[in-house]
């Protein structure tokens, strides 16, 4: 960016992400709810990776669903495996399959979205407080790179569909 006087100032690298949740109840859109997304420690670390150090790439990414039963904060120390003030919703247990795959479109204008929605089928009565994406679908040893808590909690009821998307922008 140019100022007045010819100096030319850099842009910052803000990391902004946002998930987007429509729960749907049969066929009628019941609530809508958003997240603005922090950033992990873990997750930070993996972008300078694999940007400046020659990692790979991770070629799938996750969205999963916080529990809001027992939820106190997201920490920027959280991991995958380490995260005291939130429980994950259990895939399989508290929706159907894994973890849903988070199709991401190409970057354009500094931003990336989902080019489709990811959509966890609900098999249990739970409110979800939020979600995040991270690097495999179940378990605990992959990269935690971002979380959020969504504006409003979402009650849920066996049955009902989550509709989650994901824009991140820089």
């Amino acid at each position: 960016m140019l100022t007045d006087k010819g100096l030319w100032l850099p842009d910052k690298l803000n990391h902004k992400g946002i998930f987007t949740l429509e729960l749907w109840r049969g066929k009628r859109l019941i609530k809508k709810a958003r997240a603005e997304n922090g950033i992990t420690t873990e997750g930070k670390n993996h972008l300078l990776d694999v940007v400046f150090h020659g990692t790979a790439a991770v070629a799938t990414w996750y969205i999963g669903l916080i529990d809001n039963s027992g939820f106190s904060s997201l920490l920027v120390g959280d991991t995958l495996a380490s995260h005291t003030g939130w429980t994950e919703i259990v895939p399989g247990t508290g929706y159907t399959g894994n973890r849903q795959a988070w199709v991401e479109g190409a970057a354009s204008g500094g931003s990336i979205t989902s080019s489709s929605t990811a959509t966890f089928p609900m098999l249990a009565t739970y409110t979800v407080n939020g979600a995040f994406l991270c690097s495999v679908a179940s378990g605990s040893t992959g990269t935690l790179i971002t979380t959020g808590s969504f504006d409003n909690t979402i009650d849920v009821v066996s049955g009902d569909n989550l509709k989650v998307n994901y824009t991140i922008s820089y």
